[in-house]
């Protein structure tokens, strides 16, 4: 990189470069050939309103260009996101991604210079820690920008208006030390886009749960928060007494741990393994010194082969029931205790971000879906881990932080009256 700002102007010329010495006119060539590189799009699909030619430069698309010149008029005339993703559905205008126009790809659009004509490289870096690639973003003003590398869809001046009007607009504030409100935060999401559900304060009534997601309108409904706060602890009790009712069964029917017999029976059959393997080096051997003719070797060898087959599996099923038993034993000892832990520091304390945090150590997540044409009186479905099989027209599913095969059942406990 070239200096703090890495920008080429409609000349050619790198703004750092020193245009009337000779090391300028030295390095002329230079900047011509990175010129040549960074006029190019090399980008797996080119940018919404423009195609590629075979040069991989880009040139206005007849079909789209008009829409991306409309998304930039209807901001700079004081339409909010939600209102020109709305219009763009009406329209039947079919978006880059996804079924609907979502805000936050107008504000993707409202924010790419490539629609001044320019190509931006080196937004991201990437860097290895801990033997993985992390991604970071790199600050505008270390960017490597091409000016005019294409021809511009907008002005700079309607480019600049439309992001001080987009900037300028109200938006619930986000503050860093701003204390959490939701218990929920970070874990609930919607079914059907996955995105997270959002608290909506009521001054007159309880607080609100809802997805904000164009293509959830008029699909999903809204519930009380504390109504479904309450159906997540009520499934962590019923997972906690339907592990409880199976251990005692197995109390009664004076249960023995199946590991220590597993466990030698593994060992047993590795050795017989590396028996087998040291027979099939020994056929060769014997073929050799022609002990075995072709017809005996080709026969004894697809016994052997057979026999290692058996065997294998025979470890592999032995290692997964291992495994199971383990799991069992933790969860009898290790998870539900957890769980009660959890449930009972959470009805202790009135901390929000306690709450939360107690709630992610046993739960990765929970979805959400309450359809519009569900009854007044309906259902919530949980499912720890494995998907719900019953379909209801609502219901809400929890994903633990736990291993798969700890959970394995549903539980159904009823939702009714979800908004009042």
């Amino acid at each position: 990189m070239i200096g703090d700002k890495q920008v080429f102007n409609q000349h050619g010329w790198h703004s750092s470069f020193p245009q009337h010495s000779k090391i300028g006119a030295f390095l002329i060539p230079v900047t011509n050939i990175v010129l040549l590189k960074v006029t190019r799009d090399f980008s797996k699909k080119p940018p919404y309103g423009y195609l590629r030619d075979e040069n991989l430069k880009l040139y206005p698309d007849p079909n789209t260009s008009w829409v991306v010149k409309r998304i930039f008029e209807r901001i700079a005339e004081g339409a909010g996101r939600v209102l020109v993703a709305r219009e763009l559905d009406e329209m039947g205008i079919k978006p880059p991604t996804n079924k609907y126009w979502a805000p936050s790809t107008i504000s993707s659009f409202i924010k790419n210079e490539v629609y001044l004509g320019h190509i931006i490289w080196g937004k991201l870096q990437y860097k290895k820690r801990n033997g993985k690639y992390k991604r970071k973003k790199v600050p505008p003003d270390q960017w490597i920008r091409h000016e005019n590398a294409h021809e511009p869809l907008v002005s700079e001046d309607l480019f600049e208006q439309v992001n001080l009007a987009h900037t300028g607009r109200w938006r619930t504030p986000t503050v860093k030390n701003k204390e959490l409100a939701n218990p929920l935060a970070g874990i609930l999401y919607c079914e059907l886009c996955n995105h997270a559900m959002v608290q909506l304060p009521k001054i007159d009534r309880r607080n609100h749960i809802r997805c904000l997601q164009t293509s959830c309108k008029g699909i999903q409904r809204g519930a009380v928060l504390e109504l479904v706060e309450k159906r997540v602890l009520e499934g962590l009790e019923q997972i906690i007494q339907t592990f409880e009712a199976s251990d005692e069964e197995m109390n009664k029917q004076n249960h023995i741990s199946l590991l220590p017999y597993k466990r030698e029976q593994l060992i047993q059959k590795e050795a017989e393994l590396q028996d087998l393997f040291e027979q099939r080096n020994n056929l060769h051997e014997f073929l050799e010194k022609k002990v075995y003719t072709i017809e005996v070797f080709m026969e004894r060898q697809q016994i052997v082969g057979d026999k290692i087959k058996k065997c294998q599996e025979a470890i592999h099923k032995i290692k997964q029931e291992i495994e199971m038993e383990e799991e069992k034993e933790k969860r009898r000892n290790e998870y539900v205790p957890k769980i009660k832990n959890v449930l009972e520091a959470y009805r202790e304390t009135e901390d929000i971000e306690k709450k939360n945090r107690l709630l992610k150590s046993v739960l990765e997540k929970a979805t959400f879906l309450r359809k519009k044409n569900g009854s007044e009186s309906t259902s919530l479905l949980f499912s720890f881990i494995h998907e719900f099989k019953r379909r209801r027209d609502s219901h809400l599913s929890l994903y633990s932080c736990f291993p798969k095969k700890c959970f394995n059942a549903s539980y159904t406990c009823p939702f009714s009256r979800m908004t009042k």
